[in-house]
């Protein structure tokens, strides 16, 4: 039982403030923190705490960054045998994060925009020995579209958080098993799938609907994030269900929210859960991290779910 997780790494810049800045203003005082960053890298740290083998694929710079992150995944127990170092800088985010626990990323990819889907083809063997392929999107979108065929040629499970949102055909999208984005990203996509539909339109649909929309569209299962109020999961040709999200005992940082959350979802289904079952369980995942300041410091392990949630809920993800 093993997941491969694609997509980027980057170190993580921090301001935390009572209110981010308008336009033209600068605002002092501000708490700084650095930290290691990146969707995919994230949601591998993530699936490595609940206990399944992981693999990561993504592109780091030849620089102090990229040595850190190597130690970092040594310590986690994320093999990195495939991750891809070129010339140049290590992507950085710079995250402003206000009193309410919302954030504002911008980001400077540097060499992750050079993971070709040459590199994927690279690595066909480490797709070969997954169960599951999850993939995010901050690398190129033809590497995206390459990551997908590949899991779905080496029968995988293909799990693809469209964050951002690539520009992909259809047919490259209908060889994905499970999509997870968020309502916004579910726009997005629906703006790609139904091109005769006015974007006010779909933007106006509930949320249920984008689900149902989506899943059909693409003959997948879509489990739509919805922030605080949870998610919708909605399988090919079926209803959306609605799961409510567990309560956080406080919000101090949602960054890293979303990123636990797939990495949840992917260990439960990679061990034989149920999509929704599977949902319940990352929504557990997702309101633990928000209660502390970090991402990785907010992850949980299956330990920290074990002991909040209790053993039933946890048992999605004991191989």
């Amino acid at each position: 039982m093993r997941i491969l997780v694609v997509g980027g790494y980057g170190v993580g810049l921090s301001f935390f403030t009572a209110r981010p800045p308008a336009d033209g203003e600068t605002i002092s005082g501000a708490r700084f923190s650095q930290e290691h960053g990146g969707k995919a890298s994230n949601q591998a740290v993530g699936v490595a705490r609940l206990g399944i083998p992981v693999s990561l694929l993504t592109a780091v710079g030849s620089d102090w960054y990229a040595h850190a992150a190597r130690e970092m995944w040594a310590a986690e127990g994320v093999d990195a045998s495939a991750v891809v170092t070129r010339e140049g800088v290590t992507m950085v985010g710079a995250i402003i994060m206000d009193a309410t626990g919302e954030n504002r990323i911008i980001l400077a990819n540097g060499v992750l925009d050079q993971l070709s889907p040459a590199d994927i083809g690279a690595h066909a063997a480490v797709f070969e020995s997954a169960d599951t392929v999850l993939i995010s999107c901050e690398i190129p979108a033809a590497s995206v579209a390459r990551a997908i065929t590949f899991g779905r040629a080496a029968g995988a499970r293909v799990i693809l958080n469209p964050a951002p949102v690539p520009r992909l055909p259809e047919h490259v999208l209908r060889q994905v098993d499970v999509i997870t984005p968020n309502e916004t990203e579910a726009v997005a996509l629906l703006q790609m799938l139904e091109d005769d539909v006015a974007a006010t339109e779909l933007a106006a649909l509930p949320p249920q609907e984008k689900a149902a929309r989506i899943a059909q569209a693409l003959e997948c299962t879509v489990v739509l994030t919805h922030g605080a109020a949870g998610c919708y999961v909605c399988e090919s040709g079926g209803r959306a269900e609605k799961i409510p999200a567990e309560k956080p005992r406080a919000v101090v940082d949602t960054t890293g929210a979303g990123d636990a959350t797939n990495a949840a979802l992917a260990a439960a289904l990679t061990c034989g859960a149920e999509p929704v079952e599977a949902a319940r369980f990352a929504n557990c995942a997702g309101a633990l991290t928000v209660e502390k300041e970090g991402v990785l410091p907010g992850i949980p392990s299956i330990d920290d779910l074990h002991t909040r949630f209790g053993a039933e809920r946890c048992a999605v993800v004991l191989p």
